[in-house]
């Protein structure tokens, strides 16, 4: 086939990609007004996310309003890594979905 620069990576076997994994949801909000989710990459308050998920949210924008550790003090930056965060969102959000930013 010939080489063709345009569309192999010759630098390693990754592609770079352009969002960045935040959290993994691990309890969902089944109507409670926030979902816990799991922190991978920081994040603060303020910040606007992007929910994976296989359901009719999908792509769904959360805004980072209000998040609280699991004691329930608020917090302004996730910064801990695989802290547990409770998320204020009107979203519907179920344990499995994944956040970008």
């Amino acid at each position: 086939l010939g080489n063709n620069a345009d569309t192999v990576n010759y630098s390693d076997s990754q592609s770079a990609g352009e969002k960045q994994f935040i959290a993994s949801v691990v309890e969902g909000s089944e109507g409670k007004g926030y979902f816990v989710a799991e922190m991978r990459n920081r994040f603060k308050k303020g910040d606007k996310l992007e929910l994976l998920t296989p359901n009719a949210n999908f792509n769904a924008t959360i805004f980072v309003d209000k998040m609280t550790d699991e004691d329930g003090n608020e917090i302004d930056d996730a910064k801990l890594v695989q802290q547990r965060i409770r998320i204020y969102s009107k979203e519907e959000v179920s344990a499995g979905d994944i956040l970008r930013k």
